[in-house]
């Protein structure tokens, strides 16, 4: 077998999963990366921890959609039904598609593992706001004593 066929194997069997989990830690570095803005949108409702989470799910989206047209393309398949069920894949070259359950199964292994990670650093993320609240309070306490 070529070098090729052996990447392309390779990529066929542990490249989703990997890409995954590459993609949730590119999206969880450019959450945590990203400067505080100088006024928190609507949307984050004035939580600057709510705010770095829609970072970090718009930042994994954006690593994961073209992560799964790269993962669809090596089998020959590509994205073809947009609608209110979602997007579907379909059989573009008429591949059989193979081992197909035990790849999304490792992916989802491979996602449920990233949100943990991701829900750990967002509690750390919450209780480091938290003690900043608390100390800020204390400040204000200090400077109301003294005058």
């Amino acid at each position: 077998m070529s070098a090729w066929g052996k990447a392309r194997r390779w990529l066929a069997r542990h490249g989703l999963a990997a890409g995954v989990l590459v993609a949730a830690a590119g999206a969880t570095i450019l959450a945590l990366a990203v400067p505080d803005p100088d006024g928190l949108p609507s949307l984050a409702q004035g939580s600057v921890a709510l705010w770095r989470l829609e970072q970090f799910v718009f930042s994994f989206a954006a690593f994961y959609l073209p992560l799964m047209a790269f993962a669809l393309a090596l089998r020959g398949r590509g994205f073809v039904e947009f609608g209110p069920g979602g997007v579907k894949a379909g059989d573009v070259a008429q591949q059989k598609q193979q081992g197909g359950l035990e790849e999304l199964a490792a992916a989802i292994e491979v996602l449920r593992q990233s949100v943990e990670m991701n829900a750990a650093l967002t509690q750390v993320a919450v209780q480091r706001t938290s003690q900043e609240l608390e100390e800020l309070r204390q400040r204000v306490d200090d400077l109301d004593d003294a005058s």
